[in-house]
This record gives structure tokens, sequence and C-alpha cells, in this order.
């Protein structure tokens, strides 16, 4: 049986996903924003240590932003075998327009 979590990784790697808010679902099967969370998907053809260098830049990139408070910044990396990487966390909106910007992000 395939987990959960497992299930979800694998619809992130196949569904294009750009720096947009985590849904959560509701009792009435509506769907909910999760204020300042994101989904970050990097472009494909990059090495691990790209995926490192891009984390670090937005660790300090999050630490340095004047409206953090409350948000843990990144919070979960992905790296799967079939080439996707990205991260989930939660950002304030001038972290999230400098992620934007980033060439290797999708």
């Amino acid at each position: 049986m395939v987990g959960f979590k497992k299930l979800a990784a694998l619809a992130a790697a196949i569904l294009p996903i750009f720096a947009a808010p985590v849904q959560n679902e509701v009792s009435d099967f509506s769907v909910e924003s999760i204020a300042d969370s994101y989904i970050v998907t990097l472009k494909s053809g990059l090495e691990s240590r790209d995926l490192d260098g891009h984390l670090e830049w937005v660790t300090d990139a999050h630490r340095r932003s004047l409206n953090k408070r409350g948000l843990n910044g990144v919070e979960k990396t992905y790296e799967m075998a079939t080439g996707f990487k990205g991260y989930a966390g939660k950002f304030d909106e001038t972290t999230v327009e400098q992620i934007k910007a980033r060439p290797d992000v999708s």
C-alpha cells in the first residue's frame, strides 16, 4: 500500500507546481489555502549541489527578512530519483518575490 507522503510526493513530481500556496482539504471537500505556505519547484536538470546551494541562499534570504516573524522558512525538502527537486516552507511576501526571481526556480 502506498503511503500518503509517497503519493503526495509523486503528485508533486508529476504536476508542475510553482511557488504557490499549499492547499489544505476541509470537511466539505472544498480547498483552503494555508497562509504564507509555499511549495517551490526547482528547474529540472539541477544537481544535488544546486539544491544545497539554493537552500543555503533561501535560508539566508529568509533570515535577513524583516517580516519573517512567526514564519519558519524551509520546513521540508524534496529530492527524488525522477529528478524532482524542491522544498516547502513558510515565507513572507518579500522572500517569496526573491524566490520567484531566481533563475533556478520553476
